[in-house]
């Protein structure tokens, strides 16, 4: 399965007790379920998932061993910087039932809650700590058949809310993927000629990419996933589209599903970002003028969707992305 490493068909639980049903995820986005459990006096909680109960998986062609257990079985999680707490103990993976189990640390209390605004201080660290991730994994190479860049533009598509149709009754956020897109054609019918265009065929969007720096992404920096410790680390959790890739995804990405969260302007918030790289030794002469703004397009075909009710949010997403749009010719 992976080659040098030995990943387990299930996780040895004989020891657990306190074992309870949690149900799928609190903010119900993913079919995933999970279990609490205790381990010699630790609290621990179980997610499992497969590609056929999962559409998370199945929006970004996560096939085969999920990538989240590729990357605990290839060590890669243990060369993130030491501010990332990916919470991450043991992984399983059962070729024959596709179902993969992920142990993790419970550190409920640690986690950002609900949808509260983040503070001026959570804010700061969780992009220096963003920053970190991308400037500790600078160049790096993916050799672990991660998140291709056309996955993860595409992944709220139109073509994957047909293709989950295909497999049934729609239902929570596949459902709501082309009323929305819909929606948006009504209320900004230039921008989604544009937005969809890329969302059916993102080529043109990953090509004009290409050119500029890659790292590791986590993908999904909303504050669901995020946590903050005392001592000053983030809690990172639910990498379900990691790859390598442009660094400003994720932050273009946290601006937009953040929205409503955010304690200082998208402006503020992204000159705090590339201040951050320069700290931890990135120059971004030469290649932060071209990748940004193709990323903010990029955040807008993943989510502007989502925003055809928000007439100031949206009217941001809609000016950037068609100031990028000549960057793809």
């Amino acid at each position: 399965m992976l080659a040098g490493a030995v990943v387990p068909t299930s996780l040895d639980l004989s020891q657990a007790t306190h074992r309870r049903d949690l149900g799928p995820s609190a903010e119900g986005l993913s079919s995933a379920r999970f279990e609490g459990l205790t381990i010699d006096g630790v609290r621990y909680v179980i997610k499992r998932l497969s590609y056929d109960t999962d559409w998370v998986m199945r929006a970004v062609g996560d096939v085969g061993p999920p990538r989240v257990v590729r990357m605990h079985a290839s060590g890669l999680f243990d060369r993130l910087p030491a501010c990332i707490d990916t919470t991450l103990v043991a992984v399983a993976y059962d070729p024959e039932s596709g179902q993969a189990e992920l142990l993790m640390r419970d550190v409920s209390d640690a986690f950002l809650r609900d949808s509260d605004p983040f503070t001026a201080e959570q804010h700061a660290v969780v992009i220096d700590a963003m920053a970190q991730l991308h400037a500790s994994t600078w160049g790096m190479a993916d050799d672990l058949g991660l998140t291709p860049p056309a996955n993860r533009w595409s992944a709220l598509s139109p073509a994957f809310a047909r293709r989950e149709a295909e497999r049934g009754p729609l239902s929570g956020v596949p459902a709501a993927i082309q009323p929305m897109w819909d929606r948006l054609a009504e209320v900004a019918p230039a921008t989604h000629r544009l937005l969809i265009d890329l969302a059916e065929n993102p080529t043109p969007l990953v090509s004009a990419l290409a050119s500029t720096p890659r790292a590791l992404v986590h993908g999904d920096f909303k504050g669901g996933n995020l946590g903050l410790h005392p001592d000053g680390r983030i809690v990172l959790v639910d990498w379900a589209f990691p790859g390598i890739d442009a660094p400003c995804a994720d932050l273009a990405w946290y601006l937009a599903v953040n929205c409503d969260r955010l304690p200082e302007s998208k402006a503020a918030a992204l000159e705090r970002y590339r201040a951050a790289l320069h700290s931890h030794g990135i120059d971004t002469g030469g290649w932060w003028d071209r990748q940004l703004p193709l990323c903010l397009l990029g955040a807008a075909v993943q989510m502007a969707w989502s925003k055809s009710d928000q007439p100031a949010e949206l009217n941001w997403w809609a000016t950037h992305a068609a100031e990028a749009g000549a960057l793809l010719l």
